[in-house]
This record gives structure tokens, sequence and C-alpha cells, in this order.
């Protein structure tokens, strides 16, 4: 069978396909193409070269920069102070060595350059980057200072200006002369005078006044701008306290600083917590006695805070108000105004109270200002008669510190006067017993700060004698003969600070001692009156005080009985007896008209040691005490102080016990730890064992001295003791640190009443654990002295008898002779 025609022909190229060949572009079509293209590309190419020659050599030069443009402050920016700081002016042919060198220490000279926008006469134009060149070299090369730490004895004196450095110079030098510190000063400011000459034209050297210089002014800082020199004095003192820790900064008054100075410092200081003490304006020798205080009296230079308060007895506003003119009248200059408290009788005259509506506190206030009234008033409305206990309870209740550690209270009788120095007297006392960093112990011990002098003893017997330097620690033959301050173991209610810590562990124990008076069945056994050993011519309240200053061994710190004059004045010529002891006799012929039964006082807390004849007798004789000058502001405070302050340190000074014996400082604390049975006893609810166990003292508390049905355990136990119980179980009683009269032997106890721990040990241990028990202790009853008047035995009423609770001795009342110590008397 033969195929039908093909649709091809028979040729051979027909029979093989050629489509998997790759096409080959024409030659001539692509060198043309890339031809065109490279010459399009150059031909822009030169064009945009071009433009852009043209550009460069027409930039505009009065357009400002980009900050200015966009509306941003001139860089870099920042602000210090709220001002906008850091413009740096365009560069301009200057002396060769205008211009600071980053990589150079040497400091320029010459004047910098000036920006288009610097008037032609203003003198303060540059506002640079900040440099220091000087102060490297002097406060890398105070190692010996130890002003890495935090704690030290460094002192900052700083200046901005040749008046104040020369204002503060001569208090730097004189604080460096008493060596409590070291003392450093330096020049932060504008003043483009070396710190040599500065230190020639005040007449410094160093042989004389031995104290770091630094010179803390920055490159060009007669020329900075006032937002620049503020950041100069936050960086030279970042750099000062980075090496120095300063405890404290003195300047002088800001009216005399510069504006800058006082404004970078402040910003600074705020975030260092440094105190920043500013000088009064012309008042710098009076400001003295502050370089007699050491770094850390002055690191707390505004942590006291003093409250004022005032006890007005009825009829006495003419005496109120000759106090609070003397109050108001005072040299405050520098310190900060005490707040004042004033407790009103019930009845007032109307000229008071006029006074005190127009008495302005603080005093030269700005008239155009708001008025600040610092004064808070108490008014009495109970007309009743009132007694010792309620005239302490409203009297102690008029305050109370809120920071117990730096709010101290200064109680102010209507009868004192006080001097114009004696707000800085007791500052000075203050920052250099209680804040002192390098102080004596006996600081802590310090009950308060007494402004005026004593005629008599406790009790009223006069005359007071006065202490010389010959009783001190520090006697020399040339001036024995000089008053001393002294420490005496006795409350002052005329004018005395309280610190605010003691202050409010009053109020613990007077809360704990009525509530052991009147609430007999929480205690373990009723308290008893203790004698009276205060004068009746000073209020009642003082009688708790000397309880707890026995207790703890604290004492007064008194001031020397001056020629000059004193710092608290006590005025007799409106003399009134205390609220609490008015019904009683005021004189002799009146003693008739009382009643025998009515002497012993059945209200009061106390009895009374002596007759009341007697105590008229000591009213008559207080009463004809000369009344002291009261000291004038004529010479500066460590002028008018013993020995110019030389004399402060309270290891240096006498000591007295509240009797008026002469002891030696150490033995405040044995007398105490004598004392303190005694008083739980009396007064603390304690039985004879209770009472002997020394126990545990919390600050702040008198728990210590008080026995309630109850109450925690406060004993102190040492380790050999605590073994033993641990042995032999809780059975080990104290011994007595005092006599046993009048005992009843207790009936042995059977071997079935014996605690079963007892029953369980062996004949060794049984022996062991007799051998360990003490006796009963039981108070020994303290017999009259001698010359005990037989009116003033029968004012002392029997005591109840023995606790059936607790049996064993019994408790009589202590009636202690106080007066001129003719011997020294060895018991509590």
């Amino acid at each position: 069978m033969t195929t039908g025609p093909r649709m091809f022909g028979s040729h051979d190229y027909h029979d093989k396909r050629d489509d998997d060949l790759r096409k080959r572009p024409s030659q001539a079509w692509s060198w043309a193409t890339i031809m065109r293209l490279r010459r399009r590309r150059l031909a822009m190419g030169v064009l945009g070269a071009f433009l852009v020659w043209l550009f460069i050599h027409n930039i505009p030069t009065d357009l400002g920069s980009v900050d200015q443009r966009m509306g941003r402050p001139l860089r870099p920016g920042h602000r210090v102070g709220g001002v906008e700081f850091g413009y740096i002016p365009p560069a301009r042919p200057a002396q060769q060595n205008s211009h600071p060198n980053p990589a150079s220490n040497k400091e320029p000279t010459g004047p910098p350059p000036k920006s288009q926008a610097a008037g032609p006469h203003e003198d303060h134009y540059y506002a640079g980057p900040v440099r220091f060149y000087k102060l490297a070299k002097t406060i890398q090369s105070i190692a010996r200072t130890m002003g890495h730490r935090k704690d030290n004895r460094n002192v900052l004196f700083a200046a901005s200006n040749l008046k104040s450095a020369a204002n503060l110079l001569p208090m730097a030098c004189e604080m460096a002369r008493i060596d409590k510190n070291f003392v450093h000063f330096t020049l932060v400011g504008r003043e483009a005078i070396p710190l040599e000459e500065v230190l020639e034209i005040n007449a410094v050297d160093g042989d004389s006044c031995d104290i770091f210089f630094h010179d803390a002014r920055c490159d060009y800082s007669e020329y900075s701008t006032d937002a620049r020199a503020e950041a100069s004095v936050v960086g030279a003192l970042g750099h000062i306290n980075t090496y120095m820790h300063p405890q404290a900064i003195i300047i002088d008054d800001s009216s005399v600083e510069d504006a800058f100075f006082i404004r970078g410092l402040r910003s600074k200081l705020a975030n260092l917590a440094t105190p920043l003490i500013e000088i009064p304006k012309g008042n710098y020798e009076d400001f003295l006695w502050m370089t007699r205080l050491d770094s850390g009296g002055l690191a707390s230079w505004h942590k006291p805070s003093v409250n004022i308060l005032i006890h007005a007895q009825p009829h006495s506003s003419g005496s109120l108000l000759r106090l609070l003119h003397s109050i108001k009248t005072a040299d405050y200059s520098g310190l900060s105004h005490p707040e004042i408290t004033i407790d009103l009788p019930p009845d007032v005259e109307s000229f008071a109270r006029d006074y005190l509506r127009d008495f302005e506190w603080p005093p030269h206030q700005d008239p155009t200002g708001p008025r600040q009234r610092n004064v808070k008033v108490h008014h009495r409305i109970s007309t009743a008669k009132t007694t010792t206990e309620n005239n302490a309870l409203r009297f102690l209740e008029s305050f109370y510190p809120v920071d117990p550690d730096h709010s101290h209270v200064l109680l102010l009788s209507t009868q004192a006067e006080l001097s114009p120095l004696y707000y800085q007297y007791l500052m000075y006392h203050v920052l250099q017993h209680r804040y002192a960093a390098y102080g004596s112990d006996d600081g802590d011990n310090l009950f308060g700060i007494v402004l005026a002098a004593p005629d008599t003893y406790l009790n009223g017997t006069s005359p007071f004698p006065t202490l010389s330097l010959s009783d001190t620690e520090r006697k020399s033959k040339d001036s024995e003969d000089l008053a001393a301050p002294f420490l005496w173991q006795a409350p002052n209610s005329d004018a005395a600070l309280i610190f605010g810590d003691i202050w409010a562990e009053v109020h613990d124990y007077l809360k704990n001692r009525l509530r052991a008076v009147h609430d007999t069945s929480s205690v373990h056994q009723p308290p008893t009156k203790r004698a009276k050993l205060v004068s009746e011519t000073q209020p009642g309240w003082l009688e708790y005080m000397l309880e707890l200053m026995r207790a703890r061994g604290w004492r007064n710190h008194y001031p020397a009985q001056l020629d000059a004059g004193a710092w608290a004045t006590v005025h007799r010529d409106l003399f009134q007896k205390p609220e609490e002891y008015m019904s009683t006799p005021q004189k002799i012929d009146e003693l008739k008209e009382i009643k025998e039964e009515d002497k012993a006082g059945e209200e009061e807390p106390f009895l009374r040691a002596e007759s009341a004849a007697a105590q008229i007798r000591r009213q008559e004789e207080y009463l004809g005490q000369k009344e002291r000058d009261m000291l004038q502001h004529s010479q500066p405070l460590h002028v008018l102080l013993p020995y110019e302050t030389d004399l402060t340190e309270i290891g240096h000074l006498p000591a007295l016990e509240y009797s008026g014996q002469k002891i030696e400082r150490e033995e405040f604390g044995k007398l105490a730890t004598e004392f303190r049975p005694l008083l739980r006893a009396q007064v603390g609810g304690c039985n004879a064992a209770e009472a002997s166990n020394d126990r545990k003292y919390d600050l702040g508390k008198t728990d210590d001295l008080f026995c309630f049905i109850g109450q925690p355990d406060l004993e102190e136990v040492d380790a050999s003791e605590k073994t033993a119980k641990a042995i032999l179980g809780d059975h080990i009683s104290e011994p007595a640190s005092y006599a046993v009269t009048d005992v009843k032997e207790s009936k042995p106890v059977a071997e079935e009443e014996k605690p079963i721990e007892e029953q369980n040990l062996d004949s060794a241990a049984k022996q062991k654990l007799a051998h360990m028990k003490a006796e009963k202790p039981v108070i020994k009853q303290v017999k009259q002295e001698d010359t005990e008047t037989e009116t003033e035995k029968a004012q002392v009423p029997p005591v109840d008898g023995p606790s059936r609770k607790h049996g064993g001795g019994t408790l009589k009342a202590v009636v202690e002779d106080l007066g001129p110590p003719k011997a020294k008397s060895g018991g509590a």
C-alpha cells in the first residue's frame, strides 16, 4: 500500500528542527544602543557637577544656624539654673594662646573671642565649656584629711568675691587655731586676682593660719556669663565633694555673695544634703563662737529646734510681759526662731490679752507679706485648787516633741528675764554637747542646759557656793579663783532647756508612776510616799524629774556665776509660790490657823521633810537673795564665756550630786545603781526581790523601774545564770543589794509543796540548788537624821504593813537630808 504525499517536500533541511538554537542579536544594533546611553549619562553627570559647584560658591550667610531657624536653644542645648547655656561663638583670629587646648593642662590667658551677638562693652559674654586648671592640684593633695569618707572633720569656707573673702578668712583662721577640724577655704567667682595676692592682702600666711586653700575658679572666669559662672560653681562643688566631703559649708551673707554663686551652691547642695551656714552681714565677730564647734556640731547646724514653754501663774501678767519682751528683743541672727507655747491661768488681765494679740513672732516680719503666728496659747478653765500631781500633768502635757532627737523644750518661769545672747548661748551648748562628733561620752548623760545660775540648794538652803577653776581638771595657779560651769544632778524650773528624748522619757515615767499609785491592783506591792526634797518655792513637778535623774544618772549643765551678769535673771519682786502650795501658810503667824492634820497633805504625792515653819524660813531666805544683773550684748559670746570657751568639754567640769556634794563623774553611775532598787520598791510597785534585780533599760522607756502584773520579763541575765536556770529551773532569786531588817522568817517549804522540778532532782542537785538560792531580801528602813524635830517626825505617817501577797519586810517613808553637804553621804 502506498502512502499519501507528504506535506513538506523531501528536502534534507526539512527533516531536522532548529528551534532549540539561540538567536544571535544583530551586531550593528547592539553597539549603537550602548553608545547612545553612555552619551546621555555623561551629559547628566556633567550638568550635576556644575550645579553642585554653583551652589557651593553661592551659599547664603545670613540665614543663621540650623538651631536658630528651627527655634531650638543654642547648642549644646542644656540649661543651668533655668538659663540657656552653651553658645559657642564662631572662631575668629585672636591671640595665639587665647584658645584652650583640651590636650594641655596650661590655663589659657587673655580674653576669649567674642560672638557677634555680644555688645562691644559687654564684659560677661563668654559661654564656652567650663574647665578647672587650678583646682586639681590642691584638691588631690588632701588625702590625710580622710576626705574620701563621708564622715570626717572637713569644714569648707567658700567665697565668691574679695569682700566676702575678707569677711570669712578671719573666721577660718580662728577655726584652724582651735584645731578641732580640717579647715578649707575656696574661692569661686569671677575675680581674676591670684589667690596668693588675696591671702597677702588679708595678711594670711601659712604659719599663722593652717588652712587648705583651693582655687576653684574656672578658665575665663572674669568673662563668663551668669549661666556659665553658675555652672562653674556647680561643677567645682562636685569635684570638691568627691575629694573632700565637707561636713558643712560656710559662706557670707547672701546679700554680700554674688547671685550666681548662691544659686549654684543651693542647687548642688540640694542633692548632697550638706548644711549651708550663712554668716549674717556685720555679725562676723559675734559668730566666732561657731569656730569652737567640731565638724559634728556644724553638720547638725539646722537639726535642733527649740520650743519655749511658759507656765503663767494667776496674777502674774506683768512678769509674763517682761519675759516676752526679753524673748522678742534677743539676738536670733543666723538662727531659726523658736516656737512659743504659753499656758495661761483662768483669769487674765485685759492689758495682757491686748499685748498677746499684738505680739509679733517671729519679730521683724515683712509688713507687706503674710503674718506668721508661731505662738500657741493654752488657757486653763478650772479655778479649783490644784495638787502637785495635777499641776505636773497639766504642765507636762503642754508639749510633746514630734522628733525627740532634735526637738527640745525650753522651760521658762514668768519670774525670769533673758539676756539678749541667751539663744546663742543655748545653741552653742546644744551643738557642742549634744551633737559633737568627737566629744566626751558624758554628753549622753546630759539632762539639759540651764540658763540661771543657782542661788540655793534644792531644799532652799542658801547660799549656794561658786565653783571655780580650782574645782576642775584644768586648774592653773594664775586663774584658780575664776568661776567655772559645772554639772549638777538637779532640775531647774526658772530657765532650763531639756532635750527632747529626755522630755519624752519624763512623760513615760509619770504615766507609769501615776498608774502604780492609783491602780494598786496592777502592781505587786502598793507604792508609798517619798519624802519631798525640793523647796516649796519651786513647782512640785521637779520632784518627779529629780527621781528620774537620780535613777538614770543624768545631770544638768549649769552656767558659771559671772561677774558680768547672768544669761537669765530671776526676779523676786513679784514672787508667787507655785499654785499647788498657795494654800499653805506664807508667814509664821499663819501657822496657828492651820490645823495639825492638814499639814501632812494627804492629797500630795510627797511627804514634807521639814516643818511648815522651816519651809517659811527657807522662803524668806530665798526672797532675800540678791538678784543678778542680766548680761547685755556688749561683747561677743565667745568672750563672755569662761576662758573664751576653752573650758566647755563636759569631761573637764566639776560634778555635784543632787544634795550638792562634789563627786567624781564616774560616781553618777554607781549612785544610780544604788538608787534604782529603792525607787522600784517605793514607787514602782516592786517587792524586795524584784526591786534588787537590775533590769533591761530601753531608751525612752521606764518599764524597768516598775513591776506591773503581767509585765514582760525585763531582767538582764548573764550566761552562767542562764545555764544554771536551764538545769535547775527558774527558781533562783537574786541577792538583795541592801540590808535586811524586820524580816519574818518564812516557814520551810514542805517536800510536797516544793516545785515538781525540785522533787525530781537527786541529792547532789538539791544541795547545789539550795546553795544557789539566796535569802529573801527586804528593804532596809532608813533612819531619820538626828537633827530632825519632833514636828517633822509627826508629819511622816506610818506606812501600811507588808503585803500579804508577798510577805517579808516593811517599807517605810524615806526622809533624805538635803542641803549644804558637811560630809559625803553614802546611801541613796
